[in-house]
Parts: structure tokens; C-alpha cells; sequence
């Protein structure tokens, strides 16, 4: 359809962050108010050696595109829309990433194959 990519030629002096939206924005908060999935497991790397991991869930492996249906949205209100959210999730990506680098967790993003997970656990901290 093209819906999004139509609006943004028409409107004028409106950018978005050319970065892709980093997966750290995206820490679900399920399970009561602000909690994070931790899971444990053991992980078989293509080489065969295998490493004890523990890991704050940030995406579930999915087949689904997931997102916000702006398709109704008029054309002003999704310009509104997009500029404030643009602006939100820039600032909680330099939130995310000031609290990463006071860890020394800045370069720790990791993407793991479920069918080489074993022994799962699952916690809520």
C-alpha cells in the first residue's frame, strides 16, 4: 500500500532518526508493572562448544510483523503522531544506552537461536 512512505513525502521539514529502532527500546513489560523476563540456558554454538548464558529478554523470536496501525490515522495527526514519537523513543534510546555504558553493557546485545537452547529457565526480576 505504501501508507507511510506517501504521508512522509508530503510533509515538509519532518525527519526520523535514520538509525533502525534498536531493540533495546524494546523491553517488554509484562508480568505486573516493569518487570523483565530473565532466561538461563545452556547454548550450542555452530562450532559444537557450549556456554552458560543468562540473558534479559528484550524480543521473542516471532513470525509476525508487530506494530502500531496508523492506516486510519489523518494525514496531520500522523505527522503529530510520528514527530512525538520519533522524539520519545530517541530519548529512551539514550536513556537505554547512558544505563548500558554505566554497566559496561553497551556491546552485550546478543541474538541467540532457540533450537540451540537448552535447559531453559525463565524468571521475572
Amino acid at each position: 500500500m505504501g501508507f507511510a512512505p506517501v504521508y512522509l513525502q508530503k510533509i515538509k521539514n519532518f525527519t526520523v532518526d535514520p538509525k533502525p529502532l534498536n531493540l533495546y527500546n524494546n523491553i517488554l513489560t509484562t508480568h505486573g508493572n516493569h518487570t523483565m523476563k530473565l532466561i538461563e540456558f545452556t547454548y550450542t554454538k555452530s562450532d559444537g562448544s557450549q556456554t552458560d548464558r543468562a540473558v534479559i529478554e528484550l524480543q521473542q523470536p516471532c513470525k509476525y510483523v508487530e506494530g502500531i496501525d496508523v492506516s486510519q490515522m489523518p494525514e496531520q495527526e500522523f505527522a503529530d503522531f510520528c514527530r512525538e514519537f520519533s522524539l520519545m523513543k530517541a530519548a529512551q534510546h539514550d536513556e537505554t544506552m547512558r544505563l548500558l555504558e554505566q554497566f559496561d553493557l553497551k556491546h552485550n546485545y546478543r541474538r541467540f537461536i532457540p533450537e540451540q537452547m537448552q535447559s531453559v529457565k525463565t524468571d521475572y526480576v
